[in-house]
């Protein structure tokens, strides 16, 4: 931006190419870093997925177990 304000003769137009040839680059490499993080986010969030599934179906089995031994037990209560 320096260049700019020089006075030179096309100063602006110098100094917009500079700072284009500087900031491409860096704005290419900003643009490909979420597109990474979104592949990292989707497999994340799909084992997430799997973990959750897996630990809803042991709550279910759990539950079933407590109910029908709680089932038992009262029924082993009431004929006695």
């Amino acid at each position: 931006m320096n260049h700019a304000v020089s006075g030179e003769h096309d100063a602006v137009t110098k100094a917009g190419n500079e700072f284009a040839d500087q900031a491409t680059p860096a704005t290419e490499t900003i643009k490909t870093a979420p597109g990474g993080m979104a592949d990292s986010f989707i497999a994340l969030l799909a084992k997430n997925e799997e973990d959750l599934h897996a630990e809803n179906r042991s709550l279910n089995v759990t539950m079933a177990v407590t109910t029908f031994a709680g089932l038992a037990s009262a029924l082993s209560w009431v004929s006695s």
